[in-house]
C-alpha cells in the first residue's frame, strides 16, 4: 500500500486525537466543544497553535504550559497518538485494495474509533460513559451502514439478508446489532443484579454497546463481548492482585473488544468455528 495514504491517515488520526482530547475534558461537564478556544486550565492563557500541534508540541514545550509551566497530562499526545495509529491501522484495512468502495468504509470507521477512545478515556476517569457519545451514535450508525454498506459485509448474519439490497441489508444488520448489543449487556445487568444484589452492568454499557452493535451488526457485537469478557478478566485479575481493588469501567475493555472485532474479524470467526472445534474433537 502506499506509504503517503498510511501517512495521510495517521496524520489525520493525530488531528482527529487533538479534537479528542477537547471532547474528554469538555463533555463530562456539559461545556461547549467549539467554544471557547482551547486555554491552560491553570492560568487560563490561550493555547497559541504552533503549541496545539498533536505530540510534537507536548514533546517540545517538556509536557509543560509555555506561559505558567504548569504541567499538562499525557493524555493529551496519548490520545493523539493512539488516534494516529488507530487510523494508520484503517487505511490499512480498508485502502490496501485502492477500491473506491472501501473510502466509505473508512469513512464510517472514523466516527467509531472516535467514540471508542473517547468513551474509554472518559470512562477510565469518571466511570461514566456520556449519553451525548452513545445515543448519536445509535443514530448515525444505521444511517451510515446506508452510505457504507460494505462495512456490513464481514458480518454473519448479513447472509440472511442476501434477498435484500445491499443497503437494506446492511440497514437490518445495523439495526439487529443495535438490539443485540443492548440487549446482551442489559441482560447481564438483570442478571448481576439477581446474583451479586449490585449493578453489574451501567447504563452506559448498555447504551455503548448499542452504539457499537450499530456499527459491528449481532454477530460482531456478541463476539466484541466476548473478546472484551476475556481481556477484562485477564486485564481486572492482575489489577485486582496488585491494588486490591475489584471495581473497574468495563467501557474501556468493551472498546477493546471492539477494536480487536474491527480489525481481526475473520481470523476470530475462523478460529472459533474452525480451529477451536477441531482441537475439541
Amino acid at each position: 500500500m502506499d506509504g503517503i495514504v498510511i501517512g495521510f491517515a495517521a496524520a489525520l488520526g493525530a488531528l482527529f486525537g487533538s479534537f479528542l482530547n477537547v471532547v474528554i475534558h469538555r463533555l463530562p461537564e456539559g461545556k461547549s466543544l467549539w467554544w471557547p478556544g482551547s486555554a491552560c486550565p491553570k492560568c487560563a492563557a490561550a493555547i497559541r497553535w504552533f503549541d496545539n500541534v498533536p505530540v510534537l508540541s507536548w514533546l517540545l514545550l517538556l509536557g509543560r504550559c509555555r506561559n505558567c509551566r504548569a504541567p499538562i497530562s499525557p493524555r493529551y499526545p496519548l490520545v493523539e497518538a493512539l488516534t494516529a495509529a488507530l487510523f494508520a491501522a484503517l487505511a490499512l484495512l480498508w485502502l490496501a485494495d485502492r477500491d473506491p468502495r472501501q473510502w466509505a468504509a473508512f469513512a464510517i470507521s472514523v466516527p467509531l474509533v472516535g467514540a471508542l477512545v473517547a468513551a474509554s478515556f472518559i470512562d477510565f476517569a469518571l466511570q461514566i460513559i456520556p449519553d451525548r457519545i452513545t445515543i448519536p451514535g445509535m443514530v448515525a450508525a444505521p444511517v451510515l451502514s446506508l452510505l457504507a454498506p460494505d462495512f456490513a459485509a464481514a458480518e454473519p448474519a448479513r447472509a440472511a439478508f442476501d434477498h435484500l439490497t445491499p443497503q437494506g441489508a446492511a440497514l437490518l444488520v445495523s439495526l439487529f446489532g443495535i438490539v443485540a448489543g443492548a440487549g446482551s449487556i442489559w441482560l447481564v445487568r438483570v442478571l448481576g443484579r439477581v446474583v451479586f444484589r449490585k449493578e453489574a452492568m451501567g447504563l452506559g454499557d448498555v447504551k455503548f454497546m448499542g452504539m457499537i452493535g450499530g456499527f459491528l451488526g449481532p454477530v460482531g457485537v456478541l463476539l466484541a463481548i466476548l473478546v472484551a469478557c476475556f481481556v477484562g478478566a485477564t486485564v481486572g485479575g492482575i489489577g485486582f492482585i496488585v491494588t486490591r481493588k475489584n471495581t473497574i469501567p468495563f467501557g474501556p475493555y468493551l472498546a477493546a473488544g471492539t477494536l480487536v472485532l474491527l480489525f481481526l474479524r475473520p481470523e476470530i470467526v475462523h478460529f472459533l468455528t474452525v480451529t477451536w472445534p477441531s482441537l475439541l474433537r
